[in-house]
C-alpha cells in the first residue's frame, strides 16, 4: 500500500516538473541538484477500531527540495505544496483513494558542509488514504441487493 501511495504522488509531480525524485535515504548520494527527496515518516494511523474493506487511514509524507540556491529550494517546496493541492492532481489522487488533508512548510533544513552548502526546504503532507485491505476471512460476500420495488398489502 505504501509503495502505491508513493508512486501515485510521484507520478503527479513528474507530470508537471521534470526533476529527479529519490527516497530520503538516497539523498546523500545525489550530486546533481536540484532534486526532491521524500520519506513516509508516519505509519498508518487507523481511523476505525476494526478493519473493514478499504477503511481510511492517515499517513504522513515529507518532501524536501535540495538545491545549491536557497531561493530555488524554497520555490520548489512551495511549488510542490501548490501543485499537489491543485484541482487536477487532487482529483486524480482522489480517484486512487488518496486525499491531502493538510500541507505545510517545514522549518529550515539547510546543511553547511564547510566546503559546500546544500539548501533544503520541505513540504509536509498529511494524507487520508483508503486502504487496499479487503476482508476475506468470512465465507461469501454480499455483492449486490435486488430490491422488490412493488408495495403490496391487504
Amino acid at each position: 500500500m505504501y509503495e502505491t501511495v508513493a508512486l501515485a504522488i510521484l507520478n503527479q509531480i513528474r507530470k508537471y516538473k521534470n526533476i529527479q525524485i529519490v527516497q530520503e535515504k538516497m539523498a546523500a548520494s545525489q550530486t546533481k541538484r536540484p532534486f526532491f527527496s521524500y520519506a513516509i515518516y508516519d505509519d498508518a494511523q487507523e481511523l476505525t477500531s476494526l478493519p473493514y474493506d478499504h477503511a481510511p487511514f492517515l499517513m504522513g509524507v515529507q518532501f524536501k527540495a535540495h538545491s545549491d540556491d536557497d531561493f530555488e529550494a524554497k520555490d520548489l517546496a512551495k511549488w510542490l505544496r501548490d501543485i499537489l493541492q491543485s484541482q487536477q492532481p487532487s482529483y486524480e489522487l482522489a480517484l486512487q483513494g488518496i486525499s491531502i488533508v493538510k500541507a505545510s512548510a517545514m522549518p529550515p533544513l539547510n546543511e553547511d558542509w564547510t566546503t559546500e552548502i546544500e539548501y533544503m526546504a520541505g513540504a509536509d503532507f498529511q494524507l487520508l488514504v483508503n486502504s487496499d485491505y479487503v476482508d476475506q476471512t468470512q465465507p461469501g460476500q454480499i455483492t449486490g441487493v435486488d430490491l422488490d420495488q412493488s408495495i403490496g398489502g391487504n
